[in-house]
């Protein structure tokens, strides 16, 4: 920008004009007397006061007022927000949703930050409402019939779920890109009303969100097979069998816990795997020998910030050399360290915590003694965030480790932010007094 000064000598030396409004430079840090400690010389451009002063720059076309400065959007002004974000701040940036309220549709899927179209919503509640038409708040179904509608090309593929408890199951998910969600508040649980899989998963993408599914009949709570599925939020308790069985399929969990399942709390083969900020507690059974926790058969992707406490298993003998009812790596395909188990919490799970690890990269995981770890509740049902007494130095140190790389893990099962204190706390919960 050319700078025209009037003023020689020493005012040379200072720069000529008048210093620049602090807030002004915050949103508009590349603006040339911003760079030159925020003086305004005798060219700069007046403040704006309407959009008509923005139509120069596309991606700022929009005057706040309140600033005098063309920005990207306002709260008042956010026709700019588009696709995945669609919310204006009070910062004039355009963010992903968090609420309900901030979208068309009243549906935020807050897994993505992104609004649900409005015709693309199914209603279902325990029992039908109003007209039972599923398209509408006051017109809710069943979760089979909405599954039924979703199935009907243009049907919609988001089912927002009422607080209920769902004796609906076994219900297969063999709909693309299906999404069965429970906003935050509602509380909704799912089980089976036959013997079977709670949700049989054979086509994907799935995302189930913010659910308990609980007491299969004779059956895995969730079995996915050459599919795509996100657990996000979810828990899964109480099953006679393993919580997920998983085989071919692209398979994430984030944020959810697996407590009181009666055999393994996941079974997964020849699987591309990502799970995170997860609890498994209090599963398996006194014949378990190879983990509450099994990944086998070629299965690949990441297994971390979990913690793995208070799981039931053999604690001796069984076939393999190293019975274990903690995590049990044996994915097998011909190469070493091929799945990333890193930075996970195992206390007190019988016989060896981590078993197979030729095939796991168990680098920074931590296992030991809850007595070490001192969480906040040893006593069922089990509260494991870490707690003021949680080690801080090696070669125990678990919390405050020195270890400031959390990779593209941003957030714990809270979804409070990593790192914490310049530190990647072990396991699920990132520790904060």
């Amino acid at each position: 920008m050319m700078r025209v000064c009037c003023l020689f000598g020493l005012l040379m030396a200072v720069g000529c004009g008048k210093q620049l409004n602090p807030e002004y430079c915050l949103h508009n840090p590349t603006d040339g007397d911003c760079l030159d400690a925020g003086l305004v010389f005798i060219d700069a451009p007046a403040p704006c006061s309407s959009n008509a002063a923005c139509m120069t720059d596309p991606d700022k076309s929009v005057c706040d007022v309140d600033l005098g400065a063309c920005v990207h959007c306002t709260p008042t002004s956010h026709a700019a927000c588009t696709g995945d974000t669609t919310v204006c701040t009070t910062d004039d940036v355009c963010v992903g949703c968090d609420q309900n309220s901030q979208c068309p549709s009243n549906i935020c899927l807050t897994g993505t930050g992104t609004c649900a179209a409005p015709g693309d919503v199914l209603f279902a509640n325990v029992t039908p409402t109003g007209t039972g038409s599923c398209l509408s708040d006051t017109n809710r179904c069943t979760l089979a019939t909405a599954l039924t509608k979703a199935r009907v090309p243009g049907g919609g593929h988001v089912i927002s779920m009422a607080t209920g408890d769902y004796h609906e199951g076994p219900l297969t998910l063999d709909i693309a890109n299906l999404q069965i969600i429970a906003a935050a508040g509602q509380a909704v649980t799912i089980t089976d009303n036959a013997n079977g899989p709670v949700f049989n998963v054979t086509v994907g993408p799935a995302l189930i969100q913010n659910v308990t599914i609980y007491g299969a009949l004779n059956a895995d709570a969730i079995n996915c097979t050459n599919a795509t599925l996100t657990l996000d939020e979810v828990t899964l308790q109480d099953n006679p069998k393993a919580a997920i069985k998983a085989r071919n399929c692209t398979l994430t969990v984030d944020r959810s816990r697996q407590q009181r399942n009666h055999d393994r709390a996941m079974d997964i083969d020849d699987t591309q795997l990502v799970t995170r900020n997860s609890v498994f507690v209090d599963n398996g059974n006194n014949n378990l020998d190879d983990g509450t926790v099994k990944l086998g058969n070629g299965t690949t992707g990441e297994f971390r910030f979990n913690t793995v406490a208070f799981n039931s298993g053999k604690n001796g003998g069984g076939p393999g050399p190293q019975p274990t009812s903690g995590l049990y790596c044996n994915v097998i395909n011909g190469n070493f360290k091929i799945l990333n188990a890193t930075d996970n919490l195992f206390a007190d799970n019988p016989g060896a915590q981590i078993a197979k690890t030729n095939w796991c990269d168990t680098s920074r995981s931590w296992a030991g003694s809850s007595t070490t770890v001192k969480f906040t509740s040893t006593a069922k049902p089990y509260d494991v965030h870490l707690t003021s007494g949680t080690p801080t130095t090696n070669p125990n140190a678990i919390r405050d480790n020195g270890n400031a790389n959390c990779g593209n893990v941003t957030h714990d099962y809270d979804n409070a932010a990593r790192p914490y204190n310049q530190a990647c706390d072990i396991g699920a919960y990132e520790f904060r007094p």
